[in-house]
């Protein structure tokens, strides 16, 4: 989300957030309905090809997403469609899309930098995840490696159930903080994993060699 923060940053507008990949089919039809998605001067979607892609996702109504995205043209709202690839863009939205923005992949240093930010380096030690192995092959866009950086720290310091089902709503919201003063829990590969399964990805998270 760095890229679209500072886009926020330099037009002055606040930053709604929308993930597809987090919202359970039941929820999808209520989507339209939200009022952020209609006024929202600045809305970043992430994972654009559960509604673009060659195949998008089951439960979205198609017709109201672009009619609900044209509307938005119209407004003069910006609209941020985030993908991992254009490859997963059917070719006739690519052709509807006003510009491109195309970011390199953080190397293996800058993927660690990525992880401490969040995820503080003492954790590491104490856990049982490889940490060399992650960094090696878990190759994703930077601004996706800090949301699931986000995700699990937000995860380690939470304690009370009600706290967890605030942070985890997964309709449309500004960019979320962890709530203060709240247990800390420890860093362990079924975390990591889980929230890396739940961001849309494969691979494996592999336990440290003792």
């Amino acid at each position: 989300m760095t890229l679209a923060t500072a886009i926020a940053q330099a037009l002055d507008q606040p930053l709604h957030h929308l993930d597809l990949a987090t919202i359970p089919p039941d929820q999808r039809a209520a989507l339209w309905a939200q009022p952020a998605f209609r006024i929202a001067p600045l809305l970043l979607v992430s994972h654009a090809p559960q509604w673009l892609g060659r195949h998008a996702a089951q439960g979205w109504d198609l017709a109201a997403m672009q009619a609900g995205l044209h509307q938005r043209r119209l407004a003069g709202h910006l609209t941020i469609l985030s993908t991992h690839g254009l490859e997963a863009v059917r070719p006739r939205w690519r052709s509807q899309l006003d510009g491109l923005i195309t970011l390199p992949l953080p190397d293996a240093p800058q993927r660690q930098q990525l992880w401490n930010c969040d995820l503080a380096p003492e954790l590491w030690p104490q856990s049982d995840i490889d940490q060399s192995h992650l960094i090696d092959h878990f190759v994703i866009p930077a601004g996706e490696n800090r949301t699931i950086a986000q995700q699990v720290s937000a995860q380690l310091t939470i304690a009370d159930p009600l706290a967890h089902s605030l942070l985890a709503n997964p309709l449309l919201t500004d960019t979320p903080t962890t709530p203060p003063n709240l247990t800390s829990r420890p860093l362990t590969r079924s975390l990591l994993q889980a929230v890396i399964r739940q961001r849309g990805h494969r691979f494996t998270v592999r336990s440290r060699q003792a």
